[in-house]
This record gives structure tokens, C-alpha cells and sequence, in this order.
């Protein structure tokens, strides 16, 4: 990412609780530019293919779904720009699409039900939509149903969503790194055309 155009002033490592977090690699003051990622770097709806956008809009999918397309097919490409942040992603998650068949009972009789159907209803039209993919637009290995259900989860629990809105998501990446710790130390400083900035609210040093 800083060899495109990326400023980055921390590590990603294991920290307490069995998080991966960003860690200061220096002195930061307040105010500090903690991150900035290039227009170019962000993914949002714009990056995914027109081709996904059509096969995804005759299944009347959603925009995290088609969200979701696009880096499943990111993932599996190995020339991608996104390649070396994906890596530090997790395999796997936490969530319904992840869940036992007994945990999603429990969850289908409490007031969250809604997450269940909404989530499965997202993965479901990213199936079929994937299943008419053209095959050209593969650079990789063909995408899978778990390539699916992981671009999913990386979307609804990574995703950012600046005006609120589901078609407003985008990925940026290294910045779902920040704010591990209750005590937030970082917030969003521009939203500018041509990059996004984050920098810290208090004095950070090195390892915090």
C-alpha cells in the first residue's frame, strides 16, 4: 500500500483479547496522521465490475451483496491490489453465516431473526449470481461458495459506511485495523476525493 501511495504509521499485530489490531510504530501527537489511503486503494461499489453489477441487478441482489461479489473476486485473484491487506483478514468469523444449525435456531427465535434472514438472503443472491459469472472475469481460480460467505462477512463487519447508507459501504484497507480498544485514540480527519484520512485524538507512543 505505501509503495502506491498509502501513509502508515503503525503495525498490525496480535494484541490482548486474541484481536489482531493496529499498534503505533512511532510518536504520534494528537492530530497526527495515523493513516491515508488513496482514492485508488479504497473498494467500494465503483471498483466492481460492470458485469457483476448487471448479473447482480437481474437477481435484485443488494449493494453489500454486489460488495461482496467484488472481493470474493478480488480474493481469488493474485494480482489484485487488495492481495496483501486480504491476507491479514481472518479466515473465518464470528457471525450467523458462520453459526451451527442449533445456534442459528437460538437466534431465529429471539428478535434478531432478521439478521439470519437478511444475511442468508445477501449470500443467497451472491450464489446466484456468481453461478452467471462469465468466466473471464475470473484472473484466478474459480470463486467458491466459501470465497462467498467469507467476502460477506468481511463486508458486514469490516465495511465502512460514511453517509449511512448500504450503497455508501466501501473497504478501506488497514483501517478496519484501528480502534481495537475501548477507548477509541482514532477518527476520521477527510473524506476527500482523492484519499481518506485518519489521524489519532490523543499523544500515542510507540506500541500503543
Amino acid at each position: 500500500m505505501v509503495r502506491r501511495g498509502a501513509t502508515v504509521h503503525f503495525d498490525i499485530r496480535h494484541v490482548s483479547g486474541g484481536r489482531t489490531g493496529a499498534v503505533a510504530s512511532r510518536a504520534l501527537s494528537a492530530r497526527s496522521t495515523v493513516l491515508r489511503v488513496p482514492s485508488s486503494q479504497v473498494y467500494s461499489l465503483k471498483s466492481v465490475p460492470a458485469a457483476i453489477h448487471e448479473a447482480a441487478r437481474r437477481h435484485d441482489c443488494d449493494a453489500h451483496a454486489v460488495l461482496g461479489l467484488g472481493l470474493a473476486l478480488e480474493r481469488t485473484n493474485p494480482a489484485s491490489i487488495l492481495t496483501d491487506w486480504i491476507r491479514l483478514l481472518p479466515l473465518t468469523f464470528a457471525n450467523v453465516l458462520w453459526f451451527s444449525e442449533r445456534q442459528l435456531q437460538l437466534v431465529n427465535s429471539t428478535f434478531f431473526s432478521y439478521i439470519v434472514q437478511n444475511w442468508y438472503g445477501d449470500l443467497d443472491c451472491m450464489s446466484r449470481t456468481a453461478k452467471e459469472m462469465s468466466p473471464a472475469l475470473s484472473r484466478g481460480r474459480k470463486v467458491t461458495s466459501e470465497d462467498l460467505k467469507w467476502a460477506l462477512s468481511v463486508v458486514k463487519t469490516r465495511g465502512f459506511a460514511f453517509e449511512g447508507t448500504r450503497e455508501s459501504t466501501m473497504l478501506i484497507p488497514l483501517a478496519d485495523f484501528l480502534n481495537h480498544h475501548t477507548a477509541a485514540s482514532v477518527r476520521t480527519a477527510t473524506l476527500a476525493e482523492d484519499a481518506l484520512r485518519f489521524v489519532s485524538t490523543r499523544d500515542v507512543m510507540p506500541g500503543d
